[in-house]
């Protein structure tokens, strides 16, 4: 098992009987996309700032989700 408590507790979701089906697929996928994503936040904050800060990392993240929530709207819309 890692070291980190993240993995940690994925592990442990995983394990866990009362969870299964499409719910937990969706919350376990969903922490997955959001722990990635503000670990690359956080990668490209300190790219730019070697001191950057979780608060920086959180910034990024915040713009990532806004283009990815706006890539979204507009496909959807040339789907109509």
């Amino acid at each position: 098992m890692s070291d980190d408590p993240f993995e940690k507790k994925l592990e442990l979701m995983k394990k866990h009987a009362a969870w299964g089906g499409v719910e937990h697929d969706a919350v376990f996928d969903a922490a997955i996309y959001v722990h990635d994503t503000l670990e690359l936040a956080f990668a490209a904050a300190k790219s730019v700032q070697s001191t950057a800060t979780l608060d920086h990392a959180i910034a990024v993240y915040d713009r990532i989700e806004a283009q990815r929530l706006q890539r979204l709207s507009k496909d959807a819309a040339a789907a109509d």
